[in-house]
């Protein structure tokens, strides 16, 4: 099995020992790397050869933070699958943006475990906030929603 997803996946990558036209996106690559990354940003490269860098390598490890920052917000269903470990350490409101970037989501987590800190949290509300509090993690919104 090892084996054969290998193969499947290997037939589809392109070949990166020869030269590519400087404006194919495996030439947009080629040229990021031997410039070791300046003069273009991650955000760049995935908005311009997203879909290469994703055959290149097929499962990518962002925090919230890093996806915010790296992804465009415009390109929503770029993942088949987002997967939220220690779901219950973090807030509703960092996850949403991530789960948008993908197709289906995989959330988990142990709800008797900590829930997130609010140490660097502004806790200033306004009268344009909700009376309704939220749910403090994105693993009890997903419990009260009930989705398996």
């Amino acid at each position: 099995t090892r084996q054969e997803i290998y193969l499947r996946i290997a037939k589809n990558l392109p070949d990166m020992s020869r030269d590519a036209n400087v404006s194919s996106a495996l030439g947009i690559l080629q040229h990021a790397i031997k410039s070791s990354g300046r003069g273009v940003s991650i955000r760049t490269l995935f908005s311009q050869i997203g879909d290469l860098i994703l055959k290149l390598c097929p499962c990518v490890l962002m925090s919230p933070l890093s996806c915010a920052q790296f992804l465009d917000p415009d390109n929503c269903g770029m993942f088949d699958i987002v997967v939220f470990d220690e779901a219950s350490q973090l807030p509703t409101c960092k996850a949403i943006g991530v789960i948008a970037r993908g197709r289906e989501a995989v959330i988990v987590g142990d709800p008797k475990q900590m829930p997130p800190t609010s140490f660097f949290v502004n806790n200033k509300t306004t009268e344009e906030e909700f009376d309704v509090d939220d749910l403090e993690s994105v693993l009890e919104d997903c419990q009260a929603l009930k989705i398996p």
